[in-house]
């Protein structure tokens, strides 16, 4: 913790304070040593309160910046004390101390680039320059580190996802097919052109014949509306089938060739293959 010059009763180990271009407010001082006092007999809190009452009387005054890291450090509280000691670089770039012990707490905290830049400010005629040097070397090994296990992770993942797409459940056994919607309780519905068929596979991936072949000759376009009503283009026959949940398919337009459609805003679109054009109607 650094200390004022006409402070010598505290704790010995404490640095000496340098003389601020700008004289510091006698009250600015005042609170900044009781805080050292309140530090050395564990009052954190009170020593919290004069460095900050020592800041707001001298905003510049970067010794107490310091010694407000040092003491929520003494909290376990490294997230202000990493905003402390950055104040205290702010106002005073040659503050090394602040330096080190910012690259300390930001690699502790994760953040390998910043620790860098700090450590990096340390100049040779530093005492502390061959620690940050050491210390700088360490952060860039685990940065190199943090690569190599993202690119594990990213390739575990890669395979995760390629081995899932091997294991997704086919639906099988639907000659040549074509359309497919589904519904709002998950039913999917597939046309069979090969077997004039609309097939429907429930959310379980039970597969049921939904419209026969009976109706249908070369179903292809499938669509559905927001009542869940599904529409079968069913090109051989010329004609579009409607069906209800519940209901038998029934002929609503005869159309030629038709093969793709869709609903949109309350319009069934046609495509009629033999005429190359797109019919639009009501439904």
């Amino acid at each position: 913790m650094k200390k004022i010059i006409f402070t010598l009763f505290f704790l010995l180990s404490f640095c000496v304070l340098n003389i601020s271009a700008e004289p510091i407010n006698s009250e600015a001082i005042k609170a900044y040593n009781e805080g050292i006092e309140f530090y050395g007999n564990d009052e954190y809190d009170k020593s919290v309160e004069s460095f900050k009452k020592a800041v707001a009387i001298h905003p510049d005054f970067y010794e107490a910046y310091y010694n407000l890291g040092q003491v929520y450090l003494s909290l376990n509280n490294i997230d202000e004390a990493i905003k402390n000691y950055e104040l205290a670089v702010k106002y005073e770039p040659n503050d090394y101390d602040s330096c080190y012990m910012l690259g300390e707490l930001l690699y502790k905290k994760g953040y390998l680039s910043r620790s860098i830049s700090y450590y990096a400010k340390i100049p040779p005629s530093s005492e502390l320059y061959q620690e940050a040097q050491e210390a700088k070397e360490k952060v860039i090994k685990r940065q190199k580190e943090v690569l190599a296990e993202a690119e594990k992770k990213q390739l575990e993942a890669d395979k995760t996802t390629i081995e899932g797409a091997k294991t997704t459940q086919d639906i099988e056994g639907i000659p040549a097919p074509s359309g497919i919607v589904g519904d709002k309780k998950g039913n999917i519905f597939i046309a069979s052109y090969g077997e004039n068929r609309v097939y429907k596979i429930d959310p379980l991936g039970q597969k049921s014949i939904y419209v026969s072949e009976n109706v249908l000759q070369g179903p292809v376009g499938l669509a559905i509306d927001e009542e869940d009503n599904v529409y079968i283009a069913n090109y051989g026959k010329g004609n579009i089938l409607k069906v209800s949940p519940k209901g038998a398919p029934f002929i609503i337009t005869k159309v030629l060739k038709p093969y793709c459609l869709a609903v949109i805003n309350g319009y069934l679109y046609i495509s009629e293959q033999e005429t190359n054009k797109v019919i639009k109607m009501k439904i």
